[in-house]
């Protein structure tokens, strides 16, 4: 930090917080405004989302077998949850066995493991090209992926590794959101039964397009800058 002119960390604290704007990114609807009102300098942003125009081809082994009506999950451990080799592994076993079809990020290690029939993936996947055309998110609790997963309005099955995936996984079975496994407990017809409720759950999917249609009309981002803009020109003037 002291590098580039900023004061040395106190107490382990790993994001020191300003006197003047703190922004942090969260969907409002899973936030803790029933538990915890913020002060004036505290500012949420739903989420940081880059819209892309282009969108997300899917592959011709996935496209020739899906039928409509079927479902397409996207499965995401992230980088470091990816490396659980035996995790992945068990993920292709008991999914392959479902009638469903999976877009897979893969991870660093996808050279390690071979995916089902009814599976796609590779290393690295264009994570928010994809989220639009899913029906069910299954991921590690990481922030991107969840705020990212909120804002195409796509329920969620989250199974957390570390850190405050586990808090993110239990604000999503709290807001029924979607549904909270734990990595070291959960069976496969546990995991199967889930993805089974959470696709055909008709009004969980209805609320979560609103909600996602409400983040990707809102003006978060640009409130955002305007508020960094008004602490710049404060500044100026002084």
């Amino acid at each position: 930090c002291e590098k580039f002119g900023y004061p040395p960390t106190k107490d382990q604290v790993f994001f020191p917080r300003s006197p003047l704007l703190n922004i942090y990114q969260f969907p409002k609807e899973l936030d803790y405004d029933d538990t915890v009102k913020l002060p004036e300098h505290y500012l949420r942003v739903d989420a940081f989302v880059r819209d892309d125009p282009e969108p997300f081809e899917l592959p011709d082994s996935i496209r020739n077998q899906m039928k409509p009506g079927d479902k397409l999950i996207f499965l995401s451990m992230g980088s470091m949850g990816s490396c659980n080799l035996e995790l992945m592994k068990r993920f292709v076993r008991v999914l392959s066995k479902t009638p469903y079809y999976y877009l897979v990020s893969m991870g660093p290690l996808h050279d390690q493991y071979e995916l089902a029939s009814n599976m796609w993936g590779g290393p690295y996947v264009p994570q928010t090209k994809i989220l639009p055309i899913v029906d069910l998110v299954i991921f590690h609790g990481g922030n991107n992926t969840l705020t990212e997963s909120v804002y195409f309005g796509k329920p969620m099955i989250v199974i957390p590794l570390f850190y405050d995936q586990y808090n993110n996984a239990q604000r999503v079975h709290e807001k029924n959101f979607g549904r909270h496994l734990d990595q070291h407990k959960f069976s496969d017809e546990q995991l199967v039964q889930t993805i089974d409720e959470l696709v055909n759950d008709k009004e969980l999917c209805e609320k979560l397009d609103q909600v996602g249609k409400r983040i990707r009309s809102s003006r978060a981002k640009e409130i955002a800058c305007e508020r960094i803009e008004q602490l710049v020109d404060k500044s100026l003037t002084k």
